[in-house]
């Protein structure tokens, strides 16, 4: 007896077979082919060649994901590495207060407290700069605690220490809001791109205790609007806060902005003076400071490094009583790097021009007359040619000239030439009497047209011609849509006011040459062949720390070196004040020399003041701070002819580019464009960009629109008025395409009157309450006056330059530069490196 299961029996699903559907909507072969869109698919021969191609993307994915991993653990450590030790680097550390009820030194004290330190190892190293040493964590930090800012030099300073601290502790005070002077300081540390910040607060006990909580959130939204990313502001008056603060300081790793990474730069501890020489003391921070490079020192300007020598750390020096300390003369202060002569960058910044390169020589008083007497015989041999010759009839002496005379021909064959010319000469008086008829008739028949061309067409009197002009432009000042409109001169022919302007058929695609009619500043500059390939192997090499023929003349960060640069003939005093810190960084190769530079700018939201171009800015270009008068521009595309339009103002929203006669700069470095002002009150935040490249052909067209009056219309006919106000200037700008504000495109045909009227052919009807353009284009150049900042004051680099031609021996001797290459005219191009 046989009992079945209650139960439902499946096969496996590897067992079923599974067919080709017929057919199914859309698989047309049209539509298939549509929906590709020309995609064709990679095709692999065997199931097993697919599972091992997968196994090595997998393997390649792993190996990629732990070389990332690898790097990023190698860069964390040589962070750190940076620190760590008896004689590791200090941490640079900013106390910024932006009140002036705020005591950055009290907060110092209290950060040290927390941490177990008494207030003597706190040791004062001039410059508003505080030295110690934390032995819970066995770590040096270097404290800048600058006064608040109530003028442009402490607030330019502030910035320069900005750029080069690890780290930024604002101080925010619980009983008074933050004034004009620290707002516009947080505002341009985040502009220019800043490492990490931890808030304080200080004065929240002398607050009620139910508004703590409230002022605590509000003054963390407040700063974190400026940094998104800073934590929980500490109280000076908890401890355990300021310990959580200067712990995570201590054993964290400072981030760094990107383009402070490739270049050296040095926190002054100590300054001396040599005669002219400027002898710098510091720790060799961010990439390795090669000694063929330039110093620039803010507010001064650039010079030559004579030497590095090596300088003792702080804690080898007897400053205490301990029988490991050692003196100032056991110490190695020997030599560490020197610049090669032939390799040193020099301190030339714009080329020479050669004026009379394109010209010729005077020719002296004998080639005069040489040239006078072989005139004199060439014109008595041509009419002795002329008398003895015979030509016909009406011939000039110029046509004359051209007929040969063959002195081998017999005399027969001169009278037959004789008869023939005789006869040619009656055909041609025969058609020439026909030609004249024909001419008189043509010209009764223009005068017939011209007779009835007038009947249609009549000038208006000058006093309604006059009333009309004034209403029309009283009517387009009304109704002004484009910016960039003109009125065409009644008193000046137009061809004459818009001589240096063109016509362009298309903005984007004609062609313009940027090499032609170059103003003479233009052979002052620099040209690079290739600014964006160069840039990267500029960046490159700093990177590894060696110079152009691969040989390391560089010296190690963290390194404490004292810098020997020599020429400097500025007092520091006077540009510098004592009570700030100075801050130097090392030039990259041909960062001196000066370009057509080309900078992006976003116009700050909060600055409601007008921008116009050629107007005096304080541009805070990466380490340096120069005076400004930009021209703007769209920022677009290079295209086919890399032409761009011109801005008369800074607009809001959209990004344009600020083009200067200015030094060259590599990389994408932050910029600050400042407007200061007189007032005692802090400069205004006009904008913030980056840079963006050095090409002098870049051109910057500026184009103006002259506007025209439908006076007739007849569908795509139309009688223009008040676009031009005589007949030549119409013929001069027949070439150049119209077109109107409603988008129609057509050119002039004729002439009419003598008032500037003119019938145009548009490719559609035009209305009455239309308008008829026409724009014109001319390259636009910034002024070549680019200034240094010097403390309250604006000098003129060429006026330095000669400064220092005159009082530095080292200046005028260093101009040859092995780099460049003259290819003529006004091009100077770098030498591929």
């Amino acid at each position: 007896m046989f009992t079945t299961a209650m139960s439902t029996h499946s096969h496996r699903p590897t067992l079923k077979q599974t067919n080709k559907k017929f057919k199914s909507r859309g698989s047309t072969k049209r539509s298939t082919k549509t929906e590709n869109k020309g995609r064709v698919g990679t095709k692999q021969s065997s199931s097993k060649t697919s599972s091992s191609n997968n196994q090595q993307n997998k393997q390649q994915r792993r190996n990629t994901a732990k070389q990332l991993q690898s790097q990023k653990k190698e860069s964390l450590l040589q962070g750190k590495r940076l620190f760590e030790g008896r004689f590791g680097a200090p941490r640079i550390i900013l106390v910024l207060p932006l009140t002036e009820d705020v005591n950055g030194l009290n907060v110092v004290k209290q950060l040290l407290h927390s941490a177990g330190e008494d207030e003597l190892s706190l040791e004062h190293q001039g410059f508003s700069l505080y030295r110690c040493k934390i032995q819970r964590f066995n770590q040096h930090f270097h404290f800048i605690v600058p006064p608040f800012p109530t003028n442009t030099a402490t607030f330019m300073s502030i910035l320069d220490s900005a750029k080069i601290a690890d780290y930024i502790l604002p101080v925010l005070s619980a009983t008074n809001e933050v004034g004009e002077w620290g707002e516009t300081t947080l505002r341009c540390i985040q502009a220019q791109s800043c490492s990490e910040t931890f808030g304080i607060i200080q004065g929240l006990n002398e607050v009620e205790k139910k508004e703590e909580t409230g002022i605590r959130h509000s003054l963390h939204s407040f700063l974190s609007y400026f940094f998104p990313n800073v934590p929980k502001l500490s109280c000076v008056e908890q401890p355990n806060e300021l310990s959580n603060t200067i712990r995570s300081i201590a054993t964290g790793t400072p981030k760094s902005p990107s383009w402070r990474d490739y270049r050296s730069y040095l926190l002054t501890e100590k300054a001396e003076w040599e005669g002219t020489t400027l002898k710098l003391t510091g720790v060799v921070r961010g990439e390795h400071l090669n000694s063929n490079r330039l110093i620039h020192i803010p507010n001064s300007g650039d010079y030559q490094i004579d030497k590095i020598t090596n300088a003792p750390h702080p804690s080898q020096l007897n400053h205490k009583a301990n029988g490991n300390s050692m003196s100032v003369d056991e110490v190695d202060t020997g030599l560490v790097a020197q610049p090669d002569e032939q390799d040193q960058d020099d301190l030339v910044s714009e080329n020479e021009a050669d004026t009379m390169g394109n010209e010729q020589t005077w020719p002296t008083e004998e080639e005069m007359a040489e040239g006078e007497r072989l005139q004199a015989e060439a014109d008595a041999e041509e009419e002795e040619a002329a008398k003895s010759r015979k030509v016909p009839k009406g011939t000039s002496s110029y046509q004359a000239a051209w007929i040969t005379d063959d002195q081998d021909v017999s005399d027969d064959e001169d009278s037959e030439g004789d008869e023939e010319e005789e006869e040619e000469e009656e055909e041609d008086e025969a058609e020439m009497a026909e030609d004249g008829q024909a001419a008189a008739e043509d010209e009764e028949e223009e005068e017939v047209e011209m007779d009835t061309r007038d009947q249609e067409f009549q000038d208006l009197d000058d006093a309604e011609e006059e009333k009309q002009y004034k209403e029309y432009l009283n009517q387009e000042k009304e109704d002004a849509e484009f910016p960039d409109e003109v009125d065409t001169p009644l008193d000046i022919a137009a061809r004459d006011r818009f001589a240096r302007y063109r016509g362009l058929k298309s903005f984007r695609t004609s062609p313009w040459d940027p090499y032609e009619n170059l103003p003479i500043e233009m052979s002052r500059v620099f040209e690079f062949e290739n600014y964006d390939q160069m840039s990267k192997r500029v960046i490159k090499r700093a990177k590894l720390g060696v110079d152009e023929d691969e040989q390391s003349v560089s010296v190690a960060v963290g390194r404490r070196v004292t810098l020997h640069i020599k020429s400097v003939n500025t007092d520091l005093t006077a540009i510098q004040s004592p009570d700030l810190p100075l801050v130097i960084f090392s030039l990259l190769p041909h960062e001196k020399k000066k370009s057509l530079v080309n900078m992006t700018i976003t116009r700050n939201t909060e600055y409601t003041g007008i921008v116009k171009s050629k107007e005096p800015l304080t541009a805070i270009i990466g380490p340096r701070k120069i005076q400004i008068q930009p021209i703007y521009s769209q920022n677009t595309p290079k295209g086919v002819n890399n032409v761009h339009k011109f801005e008369r103002y800074l607009r809001h929203g959209d990004a344009s580019v600020a083009t200067i006669f200015g030094p060259v700069t590599w990389g994408k470095v932050p910029i600050v464009y400042l407007r200061e002002r007189e007032d005692g009150k802090p400069p205004y935040l006009v904008g913030s960009g980056t840079f963006k490249d050095a090409d002098p052909t870049r051109i910057i067209a500026k184009r103006i629109i002259l506007s025209g009056h439908p006076f007739k219309v007849h569908k795509k006919t139309v009688t223009v008025r008040y676009l031009f106000f005589n007949p030549d200037d119409i013929a001069y700008f027949k070439p150049i395409e119209l077109h109107t504000k409603y988008g129609r495109v057509g050119h002039i045909k004729e002439s009419l009157g003598t008032h500037g009227y003119f019938k145009a052919h548009f490719d559609g009807p035009v209305t009455q309450m239309d308008t008829v353009l026409l724009s014109l284009y001319k390259r636009s150049f910034p002024k070549f006056s680019t200034l240094r900042v010097e403390g309250r004051q604006h000098v003129s680099e060429d006026d330095a330059a000669e400064k220092e031609e005159g009082e530095g021996e080292g200046a005028a001797a260093a101009k040859d530069d092995a780099k460049l290459v003259n290819t003529g005219g006004d091009r100077q191009h770098f030498m591929e490196i």
